[in-house]
């Protein structure tokens, strides 16, 4: 799911089924403050199969240490970032260090 315009109002946990067609849940919306921030982050902690996506600049912070929280995955294009809000995967890859 994408949302250009607002952030959803998201449960604190979120679940996948075990068994189907459906092998992560990925949200990524505009966030316009901290607290929209942190509530994609919160997800992350209770299952692995969450994607946590806060665009814009104020998405950022919570963007870069999604993974540290438990996002299944991170977003980073290879080349320049291609929009405001997101990291290069060089940018990643130095803020995390072990990955190579």
């Amino acid at each position: 799911m994408h949302d250009f315009e607002r952030t959803p109002k998201l449960a604190r946990t979120v679940s996948c089924p075990e068994h189907g067609e459906v092998d992560a849940v990925k949200i990524a919306a505009a966030a316009r403050t901290m607290d929209d921030s942190g509530a994609f982050v919160a997800p992350c902690a209770s299952v692995r199969c969450f994607v946590a996506g806060p665009m814009g600049e104020v998405g950022l912070p919570a963007r870069l240490l999604a993974l540290r929280e438990g996002s299944a995955l991170a977003y980073a294009p290879i080349g320049p970032a291609t929009a405001r809000g997101k990291s290069a995967l060089h940018d990643l890859k130095y803020l995390y260090g072990h990955i190579r």
